[in-house]
């Protein structure tokens, strides 16, 4: 089955990288705790552009989560191909 992508608008994904720079240590892949974060960064009162650029950047932890899962798995295999 063909899995689509989300699509952001471009000032989301302009803040969403500004939060992912400066606070990358504080986010997590939670989205309520994220969401939280990023309510305090961002000075606007629209819930929908907040929920926007929080699914964002927690969207793109996510996927930093899940390549240093694989790089960490792909370093443990040739470390046990090299055992063996």
């Amino acid at each position: 089955m063909l899995k689509l992508g989300k699509i952001y608008d471009s000032k989301v994904k302009r803040v969403g990288e500004k939060i992912l720079a400066l606070y990358s240590h504080e986010l997590s892949t939670d989205f309520y705790q994220n969401k939280k974060l990023i309510s305090s960064i961002v000075n606007t009162n629209s819930k929908f552009l907040i929920n926007k650029i929080t699914g964002y950047v927690t969207s793109q932890v996510k996927k930093k989560v899940v390549a240093k899962e694989e790089e960490n798995n792909e370093s443990e295999e040739a470390e046990n191909e090299k055992a063996e």
